[in-house]
């Protein structure tokens, strides 16, 4: 999945999210935001901002940093706009959030 998303085949990226039955998985959530927020699936991006924000509330402010835990800083990056463009205000690397990112068809 990740790899797919790294190359930028997003709906690839999404066949394996979508089967996975654990709705309170951070990482489940994380991956169909950044995914459908690519992809411009908005409602659905949304949906699961919502979910992972129910499970990390602080996740806008440690994205960054949570995920490089896992992921290169290269997919970090590509992560981070997807979640930024499904509508979550991700902080900068100084702590604060910036202003939403203007979306197409919005």
């Amino acid at each position: 999945m990740f790899d797919a998303y790294r190359k930028g085949d997003y709906r690839g990226a999404l066949e394996f999210p979508q089967k996975v039955n654990m709705p309170a998985f951070w990482r489940t959530n994380l991956a169909l935001a950044a995914i459908n927020g690519q992809l411009g699936e908005l409602e659905a991006a949304r949906k699961a901002e919502r979910a992972l924000l129910a499970v990390r509330p602080d996740f806008a402010t440690a994205a960054r940093d949570e995920c490089a835990k896992y992921w290169e800083p290269e997919l970090v990056e590509k992560l981070l706009d997807g979640l930024r463009k499904a509508g979550l205000e991700i902080a900068d690397l100084q702590g604060t959030a910036p202003a939403k990112p203007e979306v197409a068809g919005s």
